[in-house]
Parts: C-alpha cells; structure tokens; sequence
C-alpha cells in the first residue's frame, strides 16, 4: 500500500477532469450514480424517510 503522501503527490500532478451530468446519461445505472457521487452532483429526496421517523 502506498502511503498518503504519496497518494496526494500523484493527484497533485494529474490534471482534474471535467465531466457533466448528462455525459454520463450513457452508463448503467450503478456506474451512472458512482459518476454522479464521484462529481459530487447526486442528488437524493429523502423526504420519504422522514415521514416514516415522524
């Protein structure tokens, strides 16, 4: 396993990419949401979850 030092140093030196939601609209769903989570654009309504704990 490598350490985090070295983990942060590869990031650090490869270029972020940059992708938008409807790029992945081609993927399964599984990978669809990991792309969505992965760019931080996943987006859940929990209220249903809500009602049940009231």
């Amino acid at each position: 396993m490598i350490s985090s030092d070295e983990a942060k140093d590869f990031i650090q030196k490869h270029e972020g990419i940059s992708i938008t939601k409807s790029q992945l609209d081609q993927f399964s769903e599984p990978y669809k949401t990991l792309g969505l989570i992965t760019i931080n654009q996943l987006v859940r309504d929990y209220s249903e979850h809500f009602a049940d704990a009231i």
